[in-house]
């Protein structure tokens, strides 16, 4: 639908169903692809919204998607400056993508005006730079999901200032972000991810599911699930398996994740591996699509990381009846309950890493009770209907105040 000339879209009652863009600037895979299709999903089964999911090319976010039963359209960003836009690590990187940016927002304002959306939902900080501004100019409600913790004050507050509301995916995150671009007047609210219960379920046998992957079936499987970056510190949970087989434990330990840097961290891991003797024991998988199989083999999820965002995998494993051990960073903190449904230690504390994991493996009754606790706890907290619901009503408060504002 094309807006007539003179109209813009604030002007016009919402329509039934809301139409919502999702749109993005990158084609890669990730958390907030995840939270973002699943939430897509529950939306329009509700009956109450029509998502509508832009992509700039086709990607591995189109899988992603397209699990979900959503067909992206695509705005035709020319592959450089998608490639721009993902490598912000510089100043001279910055610059570049500042320049993608406005050739990205050029392509947001043609599609805006052809699809003509009630709301722009923006699920991550590089496409408020273009698609936020775009729907800034045509006078569309925009809400902001923030999944980081962390952002660049002064981009923060020109971000902030495009969206009419936010949406963080943790307290912590929201303190944060609110801290350093000194900005707390937009309405703004916490919303968790939430996790595919029809996906990530216990397995109803687990020493079947070991079998599936080629695991003992009478072993204790330590996964580590997740890219392989120094800010998760997988190294930690291969050292841990290290010391926990020196200790005579019966135990396997999964390290799964792509290498974001070329292969040098899996690399390293498997030549401390090698030194250590114990190659049979380790599997490092490397980049999987078949996550859900390999959280149901698993007994003990470990994320040592420095700091998390929310720690989707946290909620994956728990749905999955694995018992989780985690450092006391970031969000996670908002999932776990420490000795009732996980066990949380400090981000520098390797030495309590490993007791935590070491008092699992050998304490059986203490794992159950912990997975039981944690299944319980994303069943409850944790549903895709409960975020859906959240994020509706997000909607529809943004609506309402701007039909109260344009009546007065």
């Amino acid at each position: 639908m094309n807006c007539m000339r003179g109209e813009h879209p604030r002007e016009r009652a919402p329509r039934s169903p809301l139409r919502v863009l999702f749109p993005f600037t990158g084609t890669g895979v990730g958390g907030s692809y995840v939270s973002a299709s699943l939430l897509a999903r529950k939306l329009q089964e509700s009956g109450e919204v029509e998502c509508i999911v832009v992509l700039p090319a086709r990607g591995l976010n189109t899988q992603v998607f397209a699990s979900e039963g959503l067909r992206p359209t695509y705005y035709d960003l020319p592959r450089r400056h998608i490639e721009a836009l993902e490598d912000t690590t510089s100043w001279i990187r910055k610059a570049v993508a500042a320049r993608a940016a406005v050739a990205a927002h050029r392509l947001a304002l043609r599609s805006l005006r052809e699809s003509s959306p009630d709301v722009v939902h923006i699920h991550d900080d590089r496409t408020m730079l273009s698609w936020g501004r775009a729907a800034k100019r045509l006078r569309i409600p925009v809400v902001w999901h923030i999944r980081q913790r962390t952002g660049t004050w002064w981009l923060d507050r020109y971000r902030m200032r495009l969206a009419d509301s936010l949406v963080f995916i943790t307290q912590d995150a929201r303190r944060h972000r609110l801290a350093i671009s000194q900005l707390s007047r937009k309405p703004n609210t916490v919303i968790h991810n939430a996790v595919d219960d029809g996906r990530f379920r216990p397995p109803g046998d687990r020493a079947q599911a070991k079998a599936l992957l080629g695991l003992r079936e009478d072993s204790v499987v330590l996964s580590y699930v997740g890219t392989l970056q120094p800010r998760k510190r997988p190294e930690w949970v291969v050292r841990a398996g290290i010391e926990l087989l020196q200790r005579g434990r019966q135990v396997q330990i999964l390290v799964v994740g792509g290498d974001p840097i070329g292969g040098a961290v899996q690399r390293a891991l498997k030549a401390d591996v090698g030194r250590a003797g114990y190659t049979d024991a380790f599997h490092l998988l490397g980049y999987r699509d078949d996550i859900a199989a390999i959280l149901r083999a698993t007994d003990i999820l470990g994320l040592p990381s420095i700091a998390e965002p929310f720690g989707r995998v946290v909620i994956e494993a728990m749905s999955s009846g694995a018992a989780v051990v985690a450092t006391k960073a970031g969000g996670v903190p908002e999932i776990i309950d420490h000795g009732i449904n996980g066990l949380l230690v400090p981000p520098d504390d390797y030495a309590g890493f490993l007791a935590a994991c070491d008092s699992l493996v050998l304490d059986a009754g203490l794992r159950r009770d912990l997975a039981q606790h944690g299944l319980e706890t994303a069943k409850e907290r944790f549903s895709p209907r409960f975020m859906g619901e959240q994020v509706l009503r997000v909607y529809r408060e943004l609506l309402e105040a701007r039909q109260s504002g344009l009546g007065r």
